[in-house]
Parts: C-alpha cells; sequence; structure tokens
C-alpha cells in the first residue's frame, strides 16, 4: 500500500465513522454538535486556515465542487464540509479526503506524532485488506 492509498483509506474510514457512528476523536478532530449533527474538523492550524486554495493541488474531482462553493482558502473548505448536507456525497467524499492529505502534508514533524499518536489512542479502525 502505497502512501496516498493509506491516506485515502484513513480518511475515508473517518468519514464512514463520523457520518455512521458519531463522535470520534482526531487531533481536534470530530466532536458532537447541537441536534446531534456530526461536526468534522481538521488537523489544521490558524495559518493553514488562510492559505489560499490556489496553493494546494486538488485532485480534478474537487475543481468543479471547489468552484460552486467559491472556496478561497483551505479554512472556507474546512467550513463548507463541516456544514455541508450536498445532494452529491461522493463529491464530498473526495473532497473530505482531499482535505485531510492537505492538512496532513503541511504539518510539521512535531504535529504528525501528535495526529498519528491520538489516532492511535483513540481510534480502533478497521482497515480493508488491500493487495
Amino acid at each position: 500500500m502505497i502512501y496516498d492509498e493509506l491516506i485515502e483509506e484513513l480518511a475515508v474510514t473517518l468519514l464512514t465513522k463520523a457520518r455512521y457512528e458519531g463522535c470520534i476523536s482526531v487531533i481536534d478532530g470530530f466532536s458532537q454538535c447541537e441536534e446531534d449533527k456530526t461536526r468534522i474538523e481538521y488537523p489544521i492550524d490558524g495559518v493553514m486556515r488562510i492559505m489560499p486554495v490556489g496553493s494546494e493541488i486538488w485532485p480534478e474531482e474537487c475543481e468543479p465542487l471547489l468552484k460552486k462553493i467559491g472556496a478561497e482558502t483551505i479554512g472556507d473548505v474546512a467550513d463548507y464540509l463541516n456544514k455541508s448536507k450536498s445532494e452529491n456525497s461522493s463529491a464530498d467524499d473526495v473532497l473530505f479526503t482531499a482535505l485531510l492529505k492537505i492538512c496532513y502534508e503541511n504539518m510539521d514533524m512535531d504535529g504528525k506524532m501528535v495526529f498519528w499518536e491520538d489516532m492511535l489512542e483513540n481510534n480502533s479502525l478497521e482497515w480493508r485488506d488491500v493487495e
């Protein structure tokens, strides 16, 4: 399993757990909001929130949705996903995966260590066998 596949698998697993099982903790990650709506937050700091969307490389599938929502910063994308009840959930899934990957890649080494320590301590993830 290559790095990109691992990150994508992680993001999809976390999204599935958030949608169907409710609150799980990933850094300041998944937390329960009012009215039992799942709120998704990302390993994102103040500097990353104001980074322009165009400063990162997004999968082609994300481009139409990024234009549609008018996101100018990484924080705008996170805010959209936190509030979104989009009709096209597969597009949101792709955007979620890309955002998680971008946030992770922009962390310093200490942030990455905290991310994985917290992940291991607070989540029991089930991984599909990938050949």
